[in-house]
């Protein structure tokens, strides 16, 4: 019984100290994209996954030692976006900004009465944007698009 004991510690220790290990476990692009590698180290054989369709795992496999490559996109949106990589059980993390989106005027203040105007959305063409009104006595059109746009805003009195 006691050599059954040591032998399956030493397949657990055996399997614990041949983790993969990846560093570093997170980077930051800007809304044009990119390339960059994750630093593998460890003992043994790592394979990579990404959990979204705008991050391209290059290299999806490899040795300890050998770094994981990726590609990220541009991101045409004005929206900050979140992908992971995931290489043998560990979390990469890329962080992605959107695209520069100006509304002028940034607000408007309305009194009890009903009320309209414009709004001048100002981004670059292929930049695609959404609006969402928060109340149902706010509307707006168009409410999607993409580039520069005039929208039209409408406002319930109350």
């Amino acid at each position: 019984m006691k050599k059954l004991i040591l032998i399956l510690a030493s397949i657990v220790a055996s399997a614990v100290f041949a983790a993969i290990t990846i560093s570093p476990a997170s980077r930051s692009f800007d809304a044009k994209g990119g390339g960059a590698i994750i630093s593998t180290s460890g003992d043994g054989t790592w394979t990579a996954v990404a959990d979204v369709d705008w991050l391209t795992v290059s290299s999806a496999s490899g040795n300890a030692g050998k770094g994981c490559a990726y590609l990220v996109e541009a991101n045409n949106t004005a929206d900050v976006r979140v992908g992971h990589i995931t290489v043998s059980g560990n979390t990469y993390t890329v962080t992605q900004e959107g695209r520069s989106v100006e509304l002028t005027p940034a607000s408007v203040e309305v009194g009890s009465e009903e009320s309209s105007g414009e709004i001048t959305i100002t981004t670059d063409a292929n930049v695609s944007w959404t609006v969402r009104p928060n109340d149902s006595w706010i509307s707006v059109s168009p409410t999607t698009g993409t580039g520069p746009a005039v929208l039209t805003y409408s406002i319930q009195a109350f």
